[in-house]
């Protein structure tokens, strides 16, 4: 028992450390020192990083560009105006909050034919909502795979019919077969000890009575 609540504690220490982790979250500075400007490849850069949610793509760039979140349509014709967000604040931080696949491009006229343009493949993560999975109540071990039997609450110890106090003292003589009674509980102890008659001599019924009270005294033991 002691062994099952050690191991159980041990399992809810490594999920609170799970919960209490913070969410690593990447931020992708866009061309990297180069920045959001004309003549970078990004599509190199991009295909040499994973994009996943919960990221950042952080463009830096001077005055006479945007960045326009476009559709797939709109990124491979170089389509400017129909943005689904955009920003030309030379500072603009996007955090990825879906899968799948984002377009951005420079709204400015002609930038984007020359190569001012980022396609990028975010993944989920770990998780679903880019959280480490926690885990679940059927990750917990049964008692059983810990070599442990546990019996019911408020349970006893079931004694096979067969015990009696004879088997227990094969070498007295006209020894009572108690195979059939019951012990009962310790609050009726009393109860467990048959009556004996003077008759047989004193040294039988002591011996008698010692063989009892010992065999009732293993039987509560083992309770």
């Amino acid at each position: 028992m002691a062994l099952f609540g050690g191991v159980l504690l041990s399992v809810l220490a490594v999920v609170g450390l799970c919960l209490a982790a913070p969410s690593l979250a990447a931020v992708h500075t866009v061309g990297g020192p180069n920045g959001w400007t004309m003549g970078v490849d990004y599509t190199t850069w991009a295909a040499a990083r994973t994009f996943s949610v919960g990221d950042t793509l952080s463009f830096n760039y001077g005055g006479g560009h945007t960045v326009d979140e476009v559709t797939e349509s709109d990124y491979k014709t170089c389509t400017v105006g129909s943005w689904i967000t955009t920003d030309s604040s030379g500072a603009t931080a996007v955090t990825l909050t879906a899968p799948g696949s984002h377009y951005f491009i420079c709204g400015v006229m002609g930038h984007c034919g020359i190569g001012m343009k980022l396609a990028i493949n975010v993944v989920a993560g770990a998780g679903a909502d880019g959280q480490p999975p926690l885990l679940s109540s059927d990750a917990l071990p049964p008692a059983s795979g810990l070599g442990l039997a546990l019996p019911p609450v408020g349970s006893g110890v079931a004694l096979p019919p067969s015990f009696g106090l004879r088997s227990l003292t094969p070498g007295i003589a006209g020894s009572r077969n108690v195979d059939s009674e019951s012990l009962e509980p310790a609050t009726s102890s009393a109860s467990a000890v048959p009556e004996f008659s003077a008759a047989g001599g004193g040294v039988r019924s002591a011996v008698r009575a010692a063989t009892v009270a010992w065999g009732s005294v293993l039987a509560f033991s083992l309770l």
